[in-house]
């Protein structure tokens, strides 16, 4: 390709209803954590379980909760933006005609 070819730019980016359907079950899915650290917190606290397993279990309540936190953030931010917020973009080359491509093929492999 020549250095004089334009791109385009795609973004991909979920609708505002599936941005708000999505936000509103990651809310219930927070407050859930919460009650589930809790709850769950208190009964190892109580059994007296070893060490090992307090930790990964406040591992795990801490990354469920930060994933949550971070899908949630994105949700939010998609739909205050007038645009949205793009969940990924993609950076492709604009497609020639076939009558171009095979002029560049030419040039590039001269015939002896």
């Amino acid at each position: 390709m020549k250095r004089g070819d334009e791109h385009q730019t795609f973004s991909v980016r979920p609708a505002k209803p599936v941005s708000k359907a999505s936000a509103f079950m990651l809310a219930f899915m927070f407050l859930f954590g919460i009650g589930f650290a809790i709850l769950v917190g208190q009964t190892l606290y109580e059994n007296e379980v070893p060490i090992g397993l307090d930790f990964v279990f406040v591992v795990f309540i801490v990354g469920w909760l930060g994933m949550v936190l971070f899908m949630l953030n994105y949700n939010l931010r998609n739909l205050q933006r007038p645009e949205g917020a793009p969940f990924i973009e993609i950076d492709a080359a604009k497609v020639q005609s076939e009558s171009a491509v095979e002029h560049d093929t030419a040039d590039q492999h001269p015939k002896p």
